[in-house]
């Protein structure tokens, strides 16, 4: 009996906080009705419908504009012959990797995956024969 007086109450004082527009506005939307010069205590919550934001916006959505008629106006980008050099080394240097430990970091991997995937061949072949918790 409390679990449902508790929802109808939060329900209605809910449903009555949306509607009055006391529900306080996020940062992100203060910031940006500052930034298009609007005044944050005009905008009250209860007048944001996305149902009306969206029967606003899909006419312009199915019109279809070009980047042209939204103001956006691109222009050619030349890049000059020669101003990229050629690469002439892949810049793998094996002597490097056997110093900075590479080499020995992957040979090591490698065999831990092949040690493990014997051993899960080798329980899927006979589980009753392997002791202890299953490979992994």
């Amino acid at each position: 009996m409390r679990l449902i007086l508790f929802l109808a109450t939060a329900i209605t004082a809910g449903a009555v906080g949306v509607s009055q527009g006391v529900i306080p506005l996020p940062p992100q939307m203060v910031q940006a009705i500052l930034a298009l010069g609007g005044d944050p205590a005009q905008v009250k919550t209860a007048n944001i419908n996305p149902v009306d934001a969206y029967k606003g916006v899909l006419p312009q959505i199915i019109k279809g504009s070009t980047p042209e008629d939204l103001g956006f106006h691109g222009s050619a980008v030349t890049i000059p012959p020669g101003s990229f050099r050629a690469m002439t080394d892949v810049g793998i240097n094996a002597g490097a990797i056997g110093q900075n430990g590479l080499a020995a970091n992957a040979l090591s991997q490698i065999q831990q995956n092949n040690i493990r995937m014997q051993d899960m061949a080798n329980y899927a072949r006979n589980p009753a024969a392997w002791h202890g918790a299953p490979p992994h």
